[in-house]
């Protein structure tokens, strides 16, 4: 019996000693993992300003990076040579093998985009045919620690290297964290004490933006900036610059709606939606009926409603609009004095919202089978034949479905004669 206790005891401290084990290989600290770039000197692969774009590529193929001995500080992505080779680990080149995780590298990229989106950061996974370019590696060879990179006060150089190493050893999760931190170092980012920010020197997956933070005086050998406190947003806006995009909103390059929302923009009739540094239209978000009474008060130009039709709006920022819209005879709200305007507005409601606002003359035909009998049949098939819609597929209007940001947008600058 006491032999057994004593097994049963050894084995819940061995399983407390894996745990203890565990947790350390699960948050590896980042603590002396950069060295200084020269801020000047006679290296010609300075940056003058960053004029152009800055490439990323993701290496994750495996290569050969090779020390610099004749220079006194060297940063060649497209060369493969690194002072970081011989100052940081000592030797003359490592040969760093590929990391094998597929689900891995797409979590690395998932994270790199997140994280740099805002910016003017092009990422690629093969090698640029030419042109300058930071080189990210990310390995699966051991190496103590997690990665390295160089810190690059104001992003100076043309061709840094950042490491992550040991990466077949941790969770997707936590090498994407890596990944953005090592990064983050070579676009001139130091350690900073807040947690949730990817500069924390700690591998934590919980570190999920670049933020305002103190220094973090015992692990931040290095910084780039004098005082207490990193701005990272701000110094990866001076350093990177913003993201480049088409029109007049950052989220919408590639939408078909891309024509419509410019369109509405310049007729004043949306600011877009806020949240972030750059202007954002948050196409894919549904419409509420508050936003719509507001979108057609500014497409209308609706006069000043003369009673209080909604009880439900008295107060909101949209109650002036609902009062206009019910005025014009537009909406009679969707019940007794009341306008719903949290409510999400169906393809049906569209319809009905803007035939009454347009005043659109009857269809001659029927246009979809899916409206035959319903509330919004007559309104659907006037959109129709005004050309504000087509429908949802053949002969089909869907109109339970929600309307989202970008359509629309559509919708109304049709019937806007905007496009």
């Amino acid at each position: 019996m006491k032999r057994l206790r004593w097994l049963v005891l050894l084995g819940l401290i061995g399983s407390v000693v894996g745990c203890l084990e565990q947790e350390e290989l699960s948050a590896p600290s980042f603590e002396g993992d950069t060295i200084l770039a020269p801020s000047e000197g006679d290296v010609a692969e300075q940056h003058q300003g960053l004029q152009q774009t800055q490439v990323v590529y993701v290496n994750f193929t495996g290569v050969t990076v090779t020390a610099c001995p004749t220079e006194s500080y060297c940063s060649d992505a497209a060369g493969n040579r690194s002072t970081i080779i011989s100052r940081f680990f000592g030797e003359d080149s490592i040969t760093w093998a590929p990391y094998s995780n597929q689900s891995g590298r797409t979590r690395v990229m998932q994270e790199l985009e997140e994280a740099f989106g805002p910016f003017d950061v092009e990422l690629v996974t093969s090698r640029p045919a030419g042109g300058d370019y930071t080189m990210l590696v990310v390995s699966d060879t051991y190496r103590e620690g997690l990665g390295v990179a160089p810190l690059d006060c104001g992003n100076r150089w043309k061709n840094d290297i950042a490491f992550v190493y040991r990466a077949g050893e941790f969770s997707p999760e936590m090498v994407a964290n890596a990944a953005v931190h090592e990064l983050g170092h070579a676009f001139g980012l130091a350690h900073v004490e807040r947690k949730s920010d990817y500069m924390y020197y700690l591998a934590d997956s919980f570190s999920n933006r670049f933020t305002r933070s103190r220094y973090d005086g015992e692990h931040a050998q290095n910084r780039c900036t004098e005082g207490v406190e990193q701005d990272g947003p701000g110094l990866l806006f001076e350093n990177l610059g913003p993201r480049r995009f088409n029109g007049h909103f950052a989220d919408d390059d590639g939408s078909v709606h891309e024509a419509a929302i410019d369109a509405l923009y310049e007729a004043g009739i949306t600011s877009g939606c806020s949240g972030g540094p750059l202007p954002k239209f948050c196409p894919r978000d549904n419409v509420r009926r508050g936003q719509m009474a507001v979108f057609l008060d500014r497409a209308l130009e609706l006069e000043p409603a003369t009673q209080q039709y909604f009880d439900d709006t008295l107060g909101t920022w949209y109650q002036d609009q609902a009062n206009r819209l019910a005025e014009a005879g537009i909406t009679s709200g969707c019940r007794h004095r009341e306008y719903c305007g949290n409510d999400e507005v169906t393809r049906a409601q569209m319809a009905v919202f803007l035939s009454r606002a347009f005043d659109l003359p009857p269809a001659t035909q029927n246009y979809f089978d899916d409206t035959n009998g319903a509330w919004y049949e007559d309104a659907a098939n006037r959109l129709a034949e005004a050309g504000i819609t087509s429908g949802c597929g053949q002969r089909r209007y869907c109109g339970q479905d929600r309307v989202t940001r970008e359509q629309m947008a559509s919708f109304l600058a049709r019937a806007l004669g905007l496009i």
